[in-house]
């Protein structure tokens, strides 16, 4: 089975063919920065990390650019009006925007570090590339795509015939009234900013040959594929809330310039939802990845969103977060018996052939546009019966059990390499060896006060096929 990927912009599920045999040049939409990353982020980023570890994983080498935004995005995206994000968050705490960004941007690294999602190849920064926003600007001007009105700089949709292409909106039926308001000086409603003449008191503004002003949100994303991965990629990906006006501004404003199709491949995540409304900061009903990691292990957090499609809504709630955590210490209890597997006698386990099922299956549910979640059923599925035949394995089976988890985990990134033994202190394990003695008596009574006294001590015990196994809480 051949890999086949759901493409935003032809509305169906498409073979896999990158533009070069074995590379891949990829962009996705990063976040802005104003405050701490959220749940919503996490879902998009850790979907995106995953799909680009299968990429990888299957043997193609994938040139990955992420962007920060750090100025030009405004409050009401659909009509571009209000304040520069960052500056309005800046002006409430009363520090400098580039401080507020430096320190938000520091956060977002170790929020996801903490997720052990991969560093993007390159993550550029709208302030640093201004000159070339410039630059893209000047080519769209002379070729008559754009215009300049009262110092600002517009995008003249109405040359663009196939705009709408990636929403499937057609202007036409555009709602559009309320962005008639706003720029007084555009030829169209749709029009949409290239570069925004700033306004009195505004702090974050550049010279250009049109006024002192800053780039439009839609422009720089433009700037930064051409730049860094050049006029034609292979992947784009981002929010399903940015298709339209945002990146759908983000291929009119690249094909006109170059006359070149701007991306093969749509790849877009879906939201986060509370109690059935979408997740966000303007709602103000979002949770940060920093809090709910006092709550959770961060990979709890990270297999909990590979539970479902990237392209599907989610709820996330305490049961899912709970049964992510069974999952999680089912499968490092699992390796830890696996490790603790010394004999060397033969047996007629079918090892070889559990452990290439597991990966055909986990790969076949990958193929099928990256589905995690039924990736993750096949894995549990053979988790369990790899439980169940634990005492009857040898230790060379063992250890290509062990191995065949791991390498699908260098997809999943669980960090399932770094499961050890945790030092036990003596006492514990002498209450752990006194219940073994009780169990194996049937003292079943006396068996379940140590059990209560243990987890007193602060210590779980479970029981396995291998006997029992025990952890901190």
């Amino acid at each position: 089975m051949s890999l086949k990927l759901y493409n935003t912009l032809t509305r169906k599920k498409e073979e896999f063919k990158p533009l070069k045999d074995k590379e891949i040049k990829w962009y996705t939409c990063g976040p802005t920065i104003y405050d701490y990353s959220h749940l919503g982020h996490a879902k998009g980023y850790v979907s995106m990390d995953v799909i680009r570890r299968y990429l990888e994983w299957s043997g193609y080498k994938v040139k990955y650019v992420q962007n920060f935004t750090d100025v030009g995005h405004l409050t009401d995206d659909e009509n571009e009006a209000g304040e520069d994000k960052i500056e309005k968050r800046a002006k409430e705490k009363h520090v400098d925007p580039m401080a507020l960004v430096e320190n938000y941007i520091k956060a977002y690294y170790k929020d996801f570090h903490t997720l052990n999602v991969k560093d993007a190849d390159i993550a550029p920064r709208p302030t640093q590339e201004i000159k070339e926003i410039i630059e893209f600007v000047q080519g769209l001007i002379k070729k008559e795509f754009a215009y300049v009105s009262n110092g600002s700089v517009y995008f003249d949709v109405s040359k663009f015939e196939k705009y709408g292409k990636l929403s499937g909106q057609k202007i036409n039926e555009l709602k559009t009234g309320a962005r008639v308001k706003v720029r007084q000086e555009k030829k169209n409603p749709l029009d949409f900013a290239l570069w925004i003449k700033a306004e009195s008191g505004h702090i974050l503004k550049y010279e250009s040959p049109w006024s002192i002003g800053y780039p439009g949100w839609h422009i720089e994303c433009s700037v930064m594929v051409k730049k860094y991965l050049g006029d034609t990629i292979d992947i784009h990906a981002g929010g399903n809330e940015n298709i339209f006006p945002h990146n759908e501004s983000e291929i009119a404003q690249s094909e006109a310039l170059t006359g070149k199709k701007f991306s093969k491949y749509w790849l877009h995540w879906n939201m986060v939802k509370i109690r059935g409304v979408k997740m966000s900061k303007s709602k103000g009903n979002f949770t940060t990845i920093r809090d709910l990691l006092k709550e959770y292990d961060p990979m709890v957090v990270r297999l909990a969103i590979l539970k479902s499609h990237y392209r599907s809504p989610v709820e996330f709630d305490k049961k899912v977060f709970e049964d992510s955590k069974k999952n999680l210490t089912e499968i490092k209890n699992l390796l830890l018996s696996l490790n603790k597997i010394n004999k060397n006698k033969t047996n007629k386990l079918k090892v070889d052939r559990w452990t290439k099922d597991l990966i055909q299956q986990f790969k076949e549910s990958m193929d099928d546009d990256f589905n995690t979640p039924l990736s993750l059923s096949h894995f549990f599925g053979w988790v369990g019966i790899f439980n169940r035949e634990l005492r009857g394995l040898n230790k060379e089976q063992a250890e290509k059990i062990r191995n065949g988890i791991l390498n699908i985990d260098n997809v999943l990134g669980l960090s399932l390499n770094k499961v050890e033994e945790e030092i036990i202190p003596e006492n514990i394990q002498k209450l752990v060896d006194e219940r073994e003695d009780a169990r194996e008596e049937k003292d079943w009574g006396h068996a379940d006060k140590i059990r209560e006294e243990i987890e007193t001590l602060g210590y779980q015990v479970e029981d396995t096929a291998q006997g029992s196994q025990i952890r901190k809480k």
